[in-house]
């Protein structure tokens, strides 16, 4: 049976997902925890941070440097981006809201359960070199909220 979603996270939504195998592709920013741990002023307070983030952030393109497989229980296959300064500049934007357990931030694309690229590579899809982001998108559970990165 499937739990009902009480994660908050903040993350970068790609463009194309011809690659993927799941149902909600992104690139988290930051992981805010579960819902009932959020203190009240906090969805507030991250709506306006990501509105004004999303104001001053142009589309952002990644390069993606391989796939690798991430996760110890439940293991899924990745794209692995390169960090860029821009990306780096919108992780530290959002920071204080961070409440992940990973100590290096290592941005990635999830692209389904672990032997996807397997079922990928027979299907003739081919690996991506660069993804590009147009949107960013609070998750609160099962609503999600979208803004659109600003145009050049």
């Amino acid at each position: 049976m499937d739990q009902p979603n009480d994660n908050i996270m903040v993350a970068l939504i790609p463009t194309d997902i011809s690659w993927c195998k799941i149902d909600f592709p992104h690139v988290t920013l930051v992981y805010c925890g579960k819902i009932q741990n959020a203190k009240s002023f906090w969805r507030n307070e991250l709506i306006k941070r990501v509105s004004s983030l999303s104001i001053i952030t142009n589309p952002i393109y990644l390069k993606v440097s391989g796939v690798e497989v991430f996760g110890e229980e439940e293991k899924v296959d990745v794209l692995r981006l390169v960090s860029t300064p821009e990306l780096l500049s919108m992780r530290t934007f959002l920071e204080e809201f961070d409440k992940g357990d990973f100590p290096v931030y290592k941005p990635h694309a999830t692209i389904g359960p672990e032997g996807s690229v397997t079922n990928w590579n027979s299907q003739s899809t081919p690996q991506p070199t660069f993804l590009v982001f147009e949107n960013i998108v609070i998750s609160w559970g099962e609503e999600q909220l979208f803004f659109n990165l600003r145009k050049l």
